[in-house]
């Protein structure tokens, strides 16, 4: 396979003129300061409010179990400025406030902590209660309480969540409730364009001169859609018919082979690997599979690549950034564009190169509880209904999560973001008018798809074995990330 790097992927030229970025203003968001440090907060971390620099901190911390020893005595001060100074003390202050591993997952980010949040940095800045509850009462005037809020953006699915610890997929939970009253209102209304945001401060989770009109959502939409077209592709509603066939015909054949020469038992990677080394012999004709596994990998990874660099402002981002938002976004952008080609019925999944494989195959190389999480995440997907251009644009969200990798500019990632999701409200309000939670589904798939991602960088180290893996640069740096 071609030797080719990431970063020399990325570095293009571009003839378009810089733009200005509409800025969102999520950080305005109230957040008291970082409970261990100090610092400003960016959001609510493993059930805390801290800084990005803390929460990634207890985030190593639980990941490599390590055993800090203080060099003082046990009482260290950390807080403003020193807190890198005793990484013992500054865990014990982490679990000493509240933060843990099981608190990812807790919920929401509710109505309720908001209020908290709201209230807690307005007394810092000395104004009166009094005050900050109109405020937040002119917000949510639209509902009774913050469990109607919930069930406006999640309907009877909300017991399916599953919060992550992404501050983006929090912050747009939040645009879904707004989103989902904003489509209501419309359909109510018969607005036809996005702008109308500007009309209701509770609807705007940014700036008001920072909402798009329909006639650009439209020229972002129909560009980046023109491009994924011509240079990406992916299934689409047409081709079920031709992977029903496809993956009905595989399976048949699969089912007919095993019935004449029986079911082998599933070698590990490193067994299969050691047997193979030993004898040369592939024992269970896993080689042709694995070489496809490998091809169609990097036909994903290219394929996002050159999608990457359609979207306004990627290309203006450091190559650092983009290299880490590119590894980062690989394997959410990748199931997006194949979901369609899961077929739960005979969990058969044909890839978009048109390779099928059953999913007792594919066990040979990965796991088998991880393919049953994709089948299940590609069904919850599909009763979506999705269109095409929607898929695009959230193939197109997903690369931009700023806080998922390290980022030398996480605020322009923010806002390179924000005119994407205003065009998937605008796609949802126009394709879905009967369908006002629309939204807030949507956004349950990405939390949904964050947890199986999460899975997935654990699942890709053990393809580090595969010998078409092994020689393709580009495949061992993403799978290295």
């Amino acid at each position: 396979m071609e030797s080719i790097k990431t970063d020399e992927l990325v570095k293009v030229e571009t003839d378009e003129s810089k733009k200005p970025t509409a800025k969102c203003s999520t950080h305005n968001t109230y957040l008291p300061p970082c409970r261990i440090c100090g610092e400003k907060a960016s959001g609510f971390h493993y059930g805390v409010n801290t800084c990005e620099a803390c929460k990634g901190f207890f985030r190593r911390s639980l990941k490599k179990k390590t055993k800090y020893k203080c060099v003082g005595n046990q009482s260290c001060n950390i807080g403003r400025g020193n807190r890198n100074g005793c990484p013992h003390c500054r865990l014990e202050k982490c679990l000493a406030v509240g933060m843990s591993k099981q608190a990812i997952k807790t919920g929401r980010y509710t109505h309720q902590k908001r209020t908290q949040n709201i209230l807690e940095i307005k007394k810092l800045q000395g104004l009166s209660e009094k005050c900050i509850l109109d405020r937040i009462c002119d917000h949510s005037e639209s509902v009774d309480s913050p469990s109607a809020i919930k069930d406006i953006c999640l309907g009877s699915e909300s017991e399916h969540i599953l919060l992550s610890e992404n501050d983006n997929l929090k912050l747009l939970s939040e645009i879904a409730i707004d989103a989902d009253l904003f489509v209501r209102d419309c359909n109510t209304s018969g607005g036809s364009s996005i702008s109308s945001l500007e009309f209701s401060p509770k609807s705007s989770p940014c700036k008001k001169e920072n909402i798009l009109e329909s006639d650009k959502l439209d020229g972002i939409i129909q560009r980046l859609t023109a491009i994924h077209r011509e240079h990406v592709q992916s299934f689409t509603a047409e081709d079920i018919k031709e992977i029903e066939e496809k993956t009905t015909d595989y399976y048949e054949k699969y089912k007919l082979k095993t019935e004449v020469f029986g079911r082998l038992s599933l070698l590990s990677m490193e067994q299969y690997k050691d047997f193979y080394d030993l004898t040369g012999i592939d024992i269970d004709n896993r080689q042709p599979k694995c070489n496809e596994l490998a091809m169609t990998m990097e036909l994903c990874i290219r394929r996002l690549i050159t999608f990457a660099k359609s979207i306004p402002g990627f290309t203006d981002l450091s190559i650092e950034d983009q290299s880490n938002l590119l590894k980062a976004s690989r394997f959410e952008f990748c199931i997006l564009g194949c979901y369609r080609g899961y077929n739960n019925k005979i969990q058969t999944i044909m890839s978009p190169a048109g390779n099928c494989i059953y999913i007792e195959e594919s066990r040979n190389v990965i796991k088998g509880d991880f393919i049953l999480k994709c089948f299940q995440f590609a069904e919850s997907l599909k009763k979506l209904d999705l269109q095409y251009d929607e898929t695009v644009i959230l193939r197109a969200i997903v690369l931009l999560f700023r806080d998922r990798c390290e980022l030398e500019n996480p605020d322009k990632v923010e806002e390179l973001q924000w005119p994407l999701v205003q065009c998937l409200i605008y796609l949802v309000k126009k394709n879905h008018p009967d369908q006002p939670n629309m939204f807030g589904k949507i956004m349950d798939r990405l939390m949904e798809i964050r947890t199986i991602s999460e899975e997935n960088s654990v699942v890709m180290k053990n393809l580090l074995l595969i010998p078409a893996i092994q020689e393709s640069p580009l495949l061992l740096e993403f799978i290295s990330f």
